[in-house]
């Protein structure tokens, strides 16, 4: 009975995938985020990143947290004048993420950390939209053009990226 026993914990032990799998730290064009789709909700976010370290409120917007992983998220919840979910809640939706941290980079190679030369280099068609701002890809919605990746540039180097979600009228 107790080599069955032994058995189970050891098949457990080798054949069950970990809780928490490695972060992925690369944005994938605008489309993801470490894995996170740039369409998700807070609930999707949370299974990428974890539990956010912080979650701030503000009407209908709200500012999560992940700082072990360079990440700050605002998402949104569109309730059109009714008392609707928190946006902080599982059904909040992306607005937009920041990320920093020498472990982040796109999926063209560009990293936190980089000058403005490799990023006029990797994005020939890059457009300095502040004097902190660069805009790296742009998406059509609405039948007008929106930023979706940004590079944040201090000093001549790459300081963060910003993604952007879908856009919502509203």
């Amino acid at each position: 009975m107790y080599r069955g026993v032994l058995a189970a914990a050891v098949a457990l032990v080798f054949f069950v995938p970990a809780a928490s799998a490695e972060t992925n730290y690369t944005i994938v064009r605008d489309a993801s985020i470490g894995g996170f789709a740039r369409g998700a909700t807070v609930a999707q976010a949370i299974e990428v990143f974890g539990t956010p370290a912080a979650r701030q409120i503000d009407g209908d917007t709200c500012k999560l947290t992940w700082g072990a992983h360079g990440v700050t998220m605002e998402t949104f919840y569109l309730n059109l004048g009714n008392e609707g979910p928190n946006p902080c809640g599982p059904q909040g939706r992306h607005r937009s993420t920041t990320v920093s941290g020498e472990k982040w980079k796109t999926s063209k190679g560009l990293e936190i950390g980089d000058s403005l030369a490799d990023l006029r280099k990797l994005y020939p068609r890059s457009l300095r939209e502040t004097p902190v701002s660069w805009r790296l890809l742009t998406r059509r919605e609405f039948g007008l053009s929106w930023p979706s990746l940004e590079a944040k540039v201090r000093g001549k180097r790459v300081v963060a990226f910003k993604v952007y979600g879908p856009r919502v009228l509203g």
